[in-house]
C-alpha cells in the first residue's frame, strides 16, 4: 500500500495553452504568406491564407486580417479544448 504510485491528473493553463496555439498558428500563417510571396507559382500555401481573411492576399489588409483571425481561433480552441482536456484528465486519472 505504500508501494502504490500517486496518481495526478494533468491540468492545463488556459493562458499557457492559449499563447502557445496562438504562437504556432501566426507563424505557420507568416510562413505560407512568405511561401506565396517567394513562390508565387506554388499553389500549396494559398489556401491556408485564404481561410482567414476576405481580403485579397499578400496584402497589408489581408496579413493583418489573416493574424488577427488567426489569434482569435486560436483562443476559441484553446477556450473549448483546455476545460474539456482538464475535465477528461480529472475523471481519468
Amino acid at each position: 500500500m505504500a508501494n502504490e504510485p500517486f496518481h495526478e491528473s494533468i491540468r492545463l493553463s488556459l493562458a499557457a495553452v492559449g499563447v502557445g496555439l496562438t504562437t504556432t498558428l501566426v507563424v505557420i500563417y507568416v510562413a505560407c504568406a512568405l511561401v506565396a510571396l517567394l513562390l508565387p507559382g506554388l499553389q500549396v500555401s494559398h489556401a491556408w491564407l485564404g481561410l482567414f481573411t476576405a481580403a485579397p492576399l499578400l496584402s497589408a489588409a489581408g496579413l493583418v486580417e489573416g493574424i488577427l483571425s488567426n489569434v482569435a481561433f486560436a483562443w476559441l480552441a484553446a477556450a473549448v479544448f483546455v476545460p474539456v482536456f482538464n475535465a477528461v484528465s480529472w475523471r481519468c486519472a
